[in-house]
């Protein structure tokens, strides 16, 4: 309970104004916006490395192949999801006319 009132609800305050921001073309927001992507790029990319060491010795694990192969795609879309949005956000000549 603690974890979302400190944590949780003060990021979804700044998602609201960063997507403001983003809306109304502000440069900070931008700038957010890819420091965020890119830091999501990091915890999806290591827990796609795990699941894949999870799926390579499945046989010891705890987990069926289903679900290692199921957690492995979603880790996947996720970290191609914000490999996306970072590089439209920093090399797209569109957005970079548009936050000018």
């Amino acid at each position: 309970l603690y974890f979302s009132f400190f944590i949780l609800i003060p990021l979804m305050i700044l998602s609201f104004l960063i997507g403001r921001g983003l809306w109304k073309g502000w440069q900070l927001a931008r700038a957010t916006a890819i420091i965020f992507s890119i830091l999501a790029i990091i915890p999806d990319a290591l827990a796609l490395i795990d699941w894949i060491v999870n799926f390579y010795y499945a046989r010891y694990g705890h987990y069926s192949e289903a679900r290692l192969i199921t957690m492995i795609l979603v880790f996947f879309v996720q970290l191609i999801i914000n490999l996306v949005i970072a590089g439209y956000l920093m090399f797209s000549k569109k957005v970079k006319a548009s936050f000018m």
